[in-house]
């Protein structure tokens, strides 16, 4: 697969084929921002969060335990981090998802009918 033009904010085949990795980097650079400016005006909830979930982290939390301890983090920040898209993005992740699609199917049925879909035209009037 050919390398993206935006490396931060893509989507990439694993090494064995087996998965697609996304990244979004303006999404970690967010939450990390948060997470420090709920540090610096919280009266320790962001502390009493993190540690709670890194005392989680030193057992097996089940995937619910630890979806609580997430939220619960996220609650003392903004939470809700995402990046946005604009129409280029979106078009470019599009066709970097339907090169590694037919890759991750490899050894399954083929995608759906309804993956495959043609590439967008631009109408200009």
């Amino acid at each position: 697969m050919p390398e993206t033009t935006r490396p931060e904010l893509s989507v990439t085949l694993a090494a064995d084929w087996m998965s697609a990795r996304l990244r979004a980097d303006d999404i970690i650079k967010n939450l990390l921002i948060s997470l420090a400016e709920a540090w610096t005006a919280s009266d320790g909830a962001v502390m009493d969060a993190l540690d709670a979930l890194a005392e989680a982290l030193q057992g097996d939390p089940s995937p619910k335990e630890l979806d609580a301890l997430v939220q619960a983090l996220e609650g003392v920040t903004d939470g809700e981090e995402y990046a946005r898209l604009d129409l280029a993005d979106a078009e470019r992740l599009r066709a970097e998802l339907d090169k590694a699609i037919p890759k991750l199917a490899r050894f399954g049925p083929s995608p759906s009918p309804a993956f495959v879909r043609p590439a967008l035209k631009v109408v200009t009037t």
